[in-house]
């Protein structure tokens, strides 16, 4: 995504922003705001899970101004044009993916973004497809669901993306959180992986699994990670590597696979 964090944009100072914008012609750009804000209403985070703030006085959540978003889109849309990255100025994913509802905490879209995305003639929105997997309009703009995978966005080695997988997808009683013994409905709990092996004899197969199946139906939602996978220990290569190893050894060259823009994703899938 165009743009960057605070420091790196002002000071230009980070190593992958870089590389990225030496090679800035091999990839494809939108706005994902310039400082990457939560959108949607004030996080209280005294509690937990995290709760909207609301005002005292009416007892109603209080949002993020519609000042705030329209700095965040418009900086950004400004810093590409300062480095020469080319982006789709009607495209843009919010920060968090917010700005839209977020069940339970929020269960309304903050009505400023939505009048910014509407002032801004935004014509395309990702969002989050395991929050809401159907396409919907929010303002002017229709949403694109991106599918997340379980390459997480604050861990950037091996060891550390296996034990926060750990952690969410095993029973207390195996040293992990209990997540998915609280809610069998939607996570199953697994025997602890061993972090020595674990990422790329379970995780990896796992995800090649689960995005080939979504490439084969001709599912146009995109997929979303995060930059931190690219660092350190670069934990996508090696997702990206196997799932298009995987690919290309069952079809022909003829059966290319098709890397569609978001405004393509967009499209393809209101037709659908």
């Amino acid at each position: 995504a165009a743009g960057s964090d605070q420091a790196i944009a002002d000071t230009g100072s980070d190593a992958l922003t870089t590389a990225m914008l030496a090679a800035k012609n091999d990839f494809r750009w939108l706005n994902h705001t310039y400082t990457h804000e939560f959108l949607g209403c004030q996080q209280d985070f005294t509690v937990i899970p995290w709760r909207c703030a609301t005002d005292p006085g009416t007892g109603q959540p209080v949002y993020a101004t519609r000042a705030l978003i329209d700095s965040e889109i418009e900086k950004n849309i400004a810093w590409a044009t300062a480095n020469g990255v080319t982006i789709r100025a009607n495209e843009l994913v919010g920060g968090e993916h917010s700005g839209t509802k977020i069940l339970p905490q929020q269960p309304d879209d903050n009505p400023n973004f939505v009048a910014s995305l509407s002032a801004h003639t935004m014509a395309w929105l990702g969002m989050d497809a395991s929050r809401e997997p159907e396409q919907r309009a929010v303002g002017s703009a229709l949403g694109v669901p991106r599918h997340p995978i379980n390459i997480f966005y604050n861990v950037a080695n091996p060891d550390e993306e296996v034990s926060e997988y750990n952690w969410i997808y095993t029973s207390v009683a195996d040293g992990g959180s209990g997540i998915c013994t609280a809610q069998p409905e939607t996570t199953t709990c697994i025997t602890p992986i061993d972090p020595a092996t674990g990422f790329d004899g379970h995780i990896v197969p796992e995800q090649v699994q689960i995005m080939l199946g979504y490439m084969l139906t001709n599912d146009p939602r995109p997929f979303y990670v995060h930059q931190s996978n690219l660092a350190e220990g670069g934990l996508l290569y090696p997702v990206l590597s196997a799932v298009l190893g995987a690919y290309r050894s069952k079809y022909a060259g003829s059966a290319p696979v098709v890397e569609q823009t978001l405004t393509d994703a967009g499209g393809v899938l209101k037709n659908q």
